[in-house]
């Protein structure tokens, strides 16, 4: 057998044995629900497309300046794991949902959107946005 033949065609999950196409998550944005002025200013609305219904892992990151970098560097920017993750469950088409920014201190982060398969694996491309928490 070739490694195509292995693999199953582009978007089907090949060797796990289903040819259900695997969900594509697209359209990842994130807005802060209130200005930068208000007292509630640590909530946000994700939104985010699905292909078709999967569970969706829901992870943030802090941008931090780091002196330990490859070539030699003086400084370079890594992205460092905080304790804010969850799963959520999306279906084929628009999502949405909200996140509580209350325990994310003052800084740059990242947000990633994973889609997971049925069996626990991940699925695809993880999308990303950035934001600023003041």
């Amino acid at each position: 057998a070739t490694t195509a033949a292995l693999l199953g065609p582009v978007g089907t999950s090949g060797i796990l044995g289903s040819t259900e196409p695997l969900p594509i998550l697209d359209h990842l944005k994130l807005h802060l629900l209130a200005s930068k002025s208000s007292v509630h200013k640590r909530k946000a609305k994700v939104t985010f497309t699905l292909s078709s219904a999967a569970r969706v892992q829901i992870v943030i990151y802090r941008r931090v300046i780091s002196h330990r970098c490859p070539r030699r560097a003086h400084s370079c920017v890594r992205y460092l794991l905080t304790s804010t993750k969850l799963t959520v469950n999306g279906h084929a088409g628009s999502n949405q949902f909200t996140i509580d920014l209350t325990r994310l201190s003052r800084g740059d982060y990242r947000l990633s959107a994973t889609p997971v398969v049925p069996r626990g694996v991940a699925a695809a491309l993880t999308r990303v946005v950035s934001f600023t928490v003041h």
